[in-house]
């Protein structure tokens, strides 16, 4: 486990559970900008994953990964879902976009402005991101698979605090969703995310 009550942890990780990500992984974000990539595993401390400057914090528990069974993101494991949550921030990193308005971390924990819709993450410098990651699995899908084999390598050694999901998407998606995992994803989601993200895919 790595030290997280260092200065350049973010005040509500302070103490958390946190660990080196696979060095495939960091050699990547490096390429990008990116210092230090961090893996947290804090039920308490951790519900989303946040960059402060260039180093990044990866969520790795995979509570809500049910979302992203759909698309744009048609992730199919966990492990998968991991991966994405790395890559969009250090899409954040090398696009060079300013801190996300809205976000305090402080000891107490960490104030996010919640959006008015689940699907406004993929608007504005959001979107931005997600495109960047999409491009990436479609356009060099060698690097993606090498950096999701990495990832779940780390992912069936590491044992999670408390684990609330399931790692077969069927399962996670009734669990999330209350329901059959549909046999045409794509209409589970507005048209205008269909139409904005069809050709990253």
């Amino acid at each position: 486990m790595l030290n997280s009550d260092v200065t350049w942890f973010p005040p509500h990780l302070r103490g958390a559970r946190c660990f080196e990500a696979p060095e495939p992984a960091r050699y990547f974000a490096e390429g990008y900008g990116v210092q230090n990539v961090v893996f947290v595993d804090d039920e308490v401390k951790c519900k989303r994953s946040v960059r402060q400057e260039c180093n990044i914090f990866i969520n790795t528990r995979c509570t809500y990964w049910g979302a992203m069974i759909l698309p744009p993101w048609l992730c199919e494991s966990p492990p998968e879902a991991i991966l994405q949550r790395l890559l969009h921030e250090v899409a954040h990193v090398a696009l060079k976009h300013p801190p996300d308005k809205g976000v305090v971390s402080s000891i107490v924990g960490l104030t996010i402005q919640q959006p008015s819709s689940p699907w406004d993450a993929l608007r504005g410098q959001e979107a931005e991101c997600w495109k960047w990651v999409l491009g990436l699995r479609k356009v060099n899908s060698g690097k993606y698979e090498l950096l999701k084999s990495a990832i779940e390598g780390w992912y069936s050694a590491h044992t999670h605090e408390h684990k609330d999901w399931s790692d077969l998407p069927e399962a996670q998606w009734a669990k999330f969703n209350k329901g059959t995992l549909p046999p045409d994803l794509w209409l589970s989601v507005p048209q205008w995310v269909r139409d904005e993200f069809r050709k990253q895919l």
